[in-house]
């Protein structure tokens, strides 16, 4: 005879061994205390990204320019220097269409890893093999097929390396831990430009300029890659993500919430509404559309601005090392030093720009800093690169980089405040919608007006860099204009210095200590 309570006795055996598996490795956040050294750690998975995502912009332009023909005519109509542009924004094109996805895949991830490890690992690795077999491969359509590998591998793994940092952060400090991860990925960006000007050292400088510039971009690669590598390493020796699940990689059919004080595997009925209620990039949708409408007018005009901002930008960064290196008439190991001011100044323009925009108000700010990026850019396209100063561009682009950094940080409280309060997350993902596709669009126009410019300029195509930006930026002024609302309520200062001074007497207290 069966027992009928045999069952109930299985699950009894079962739940136990189920609450063990999910239980926490780390240590439980303490409230209104940021936890700096493990945010530091957890930072290391987007610096890889950053240090990749920084080379490319600097060597693979270098390479396409080496295997690309002046003469070339891609389909038999795209010519060289817009099919350059348009690979350089391959990855953003990418991230467009797959980090979302991935995004959320990460979300419903069951792991004994965790929900983000399996694709920092898995796309890390990927990413380390083909960036640092690419170059190698000196045929166009195969440097082109393994670049088109590496940006799904980066696309792969590149939300869940900055979404790590929010999921064992408390919520009201996340601001201060997204500025801490974006200054620790940062340090990804000057190893990305410092790796040419080492590389440098060891190579012969009496080879032919253009092999030796194609060999230090080379180089790079690997080395890049031995770099991600080792960012990974620290990543999963440091730090423990809560298990989600047995096995390495297996996707639940609804998200799946930690807790991020207790850092606890949620049940369904303790995860936020916006887990429960739908598709967020369904939301999303929805949510794009309605900025089209009159009480949304001074966030789709922001929107504008963002993407005009941005589309100045990535026409710089996806040309800058092809100006330094044959315009200036710079080696590759010494054109990065002479853009390395800019991420430099970025990096140390992160708070006290922000700390500007609390005491003078965001919209002052980003009206000065919009105001000093059209000065700026103005003196070096009439001032500098007519007349080849080395010096007076290194020295102006590091005031752009501190400007520039005092745009990004003041607008994303300008769009969280205009938006409604239960969309943040589905606003934001919207920002960077119009920041990748400024990011794809940018470039490409800017290879357009070089490839007009190639039969009767030549080198001197590049003159028109600076100005295509400048114009992008003083549209991106004109919106701005219109944007009404944004500013911090009273209240809301007081709560954004209170955080600030929290975190600030823990750290003392622990110096102390």
């Amino acid at each position: 005879m069966t027992d009928p309570d045999v069952s109930n006795i299985e699950e009894t055996v079962i739940t136990p061994r189920e609450i063990i598996v999910f239980e926490p490795r780390m240590e439980a956040n303490v409230p209104g205390k940021l936890n700096v050294g493990r945010t530091i750690l957890l930072s290391f998975a987007f610096l890889s990204a950053l240090a990749a995502l920084t080379y490319y912009n600097i060597s693979v332009p270098i390479i396409l320019e080496s295997l690309v023909p002046v003469d070339f005519l891609f389909l038999g109509f795209i010519p060289q220097m817009t099919f350059i542009n348009i690979l350089m924004t391959i990855d953003n094109i990418l991230a467009v269409t797959l980090q979302p996805f991935f995004a959320t895949l990460s979300d419903r991830t069951k792991s004994k890893l965790g929900r983000r490890m399996p694709y920092i690992i898995i796309g890390v690795i990927g990413c380390a093999i083909f960036f640092g077999v690419a170059p190698w491969i000196e045929v166009l359509a195969g440097f082109v097929g393994m670049l088109f590998c590496y940006n799904i591998f980066m696309a792969f793994y590149r939300s869940p390396a900055l979404a790590l940092v929010a999921d064992y952060t408390e919520e009201k400090l996340r601001s201060s831990a997204s500025g801490l991860q974006q200054l620790i990925a940062n340090i990804g960006t000057i190893v990305a430009f410092g790796v040419p000007i080492i590389i440098g050292f060891f190579i012969s400088t009496e080879m032919d300029k253009k092999a030796r510039d194609v060999l230090i971009s080379k180089i790079g690669f690997p080395v890049v890659s031995v770099v991600m590598l080792i960012c990974l390493g620290v990543l999963v020796i440091a730090t423990r993500e809560t298990p989600t699940g047995k096995g390495f990689f297996k996707l639940s059919d609804q998200k799946i919430g930690i807790d991020c004080m207790t850092f606890e595997r949620m049940t369904n009925e303790q995860l936020p509404d916006e887990c429960q209620n739908g598709d967020s990039s369904a939301k999303r949708g929805m949510a794009f559309f309605r900025i089209f409408k009159k009480e949304y007018s001074s966030i789709l005009v922001l929107f504008l601005a963002v993407f005009f901002w941005f589309a100045a930008f990535g026409a710089i960064e996806a040309n800058f090392s092809l100006l330094g290196t044959f315009y200036y008439g710079l080696n590759m190991d010494r054109t990065p030093l002479l853009g390395l001011v800019y991420p430099i100044s970025m990096i140390a323009a992160s708070l006290p720009t922000g700390l500007i925009g609390r005491k003078f108000g965001r919209k002052k700010t980003l009206y000065l800093c919009l105001g000093m990026l059209i000065v700026c850019i103005s003196i070096i396209s009439f001032v500098v690169i007519p007349l080849k100063s080395i010096a007076g561009l290194a020295v102006v682009m590091a005031v752009v980089g501190f400007f520039w950094m005092g745009v990004i940080v003041n607008t994303f409280p300008i769009v969280w405040k205009l938006c409604p309060a239960d969309e943040i997350s589905t606003f934001t993902g919207i920002y960077y919608t119009f920041n990748q596709a400024a990011a794809i669009l940018g470039p490409i126009l800017m290879g357009i007006i070089l490839d007009i410019a190639e039969p009767s300029m030549g080198v001197d195509k590049y003159k028109f860099l600076y100005p295509f930006a400048l114009a992008c930026v003083v549209i991106a002024l004109i919106f701005f204009i219109f944007v009404r609302g944004g500013e911090a309520t009273d209240q809301e200062e007081e709560e954004e210095e209170e955080e600030e001074e929290e975190p600030e007497e823990e750290l003392l207290e622990e110096k102390s200590e």
